[in-house]
């Protein structure tokens, strides 16, 4: 479905009525009875989410939530009550080792994801999940089980009309 020039820009709806009319085409053509719900993952741009990799101390690893929530209010430039946020351990310490605990976290302002989670609700669609562009990257690139091995670090390049990107994964994460 052609989607107008404007319509999007820099991850963020600004013609809402035209943004809805596409959607509408969209789920005729995905999904033709009209009552039946389409189950979507919300990609948000890169730019538009605050990601940052948080090393924690050994001793974190029986409180490791609180330590995660901490350290995440701690670094956020956006206050968590307006926004959502979630995080994942990249890579945990292991017995006997000394490394840190390294977990990926995201932080995204409400005022982005809720029109937008909205607008596809509206519309016949249902987000399942929220993510942003690097991260479903890499998710699809080990989905697709492409021949890049889980232990050495790969830089991606994205090239979208929101401009560059260009993000590091290692041990696959």
């Amino acid at each position: 479905v052609p989607l107008e020039a404007g319509v999007v820009q820099n991850g963020k709806a600004k013609d809402i009525a035209k943004l809805a009319v596409a959607l509408g085409e969209l789920k005729k053509k995905v999904e033709p009875k009209e009552k039946r719900a389409i189950q979507v993952v919300l990609t948000i741009t890169s730019s538009n989410v605050y990601s940052q990799t948080i090393f924690l101390p050994e001793a974190a690893q029986d409180n490791i939530v609180e330590a995660a929530e901490l350290n995440i209010q701690m670094s956020s430039p956006i206050r968590l009550e307006s926004a959502y946020h979630d995080w994942h351990v990249i890579k945990r310490k292991e017995k006997g080792q000394t490394s840190k605990i390294e977990i990926l976290a995201a932080v995204i302002n409400k005022d982005t994801i809720n029109p937008l989670v909205e607008l596809l609700q509206n519309n016949g669609f249902i987000v399942v999940a929220v993510d942003f562009a690097a991260l479903s990257s890499v998710r699809v690139t080990r989905l697709l089980q492409t021949n890049l091995n889980n232990t050495d670090p790969y830089v991606f390049l994205s090239v979208t009309p929101d401009g560059i990107d260009f993000f590091i994964t290692r041990a696959g994460e």
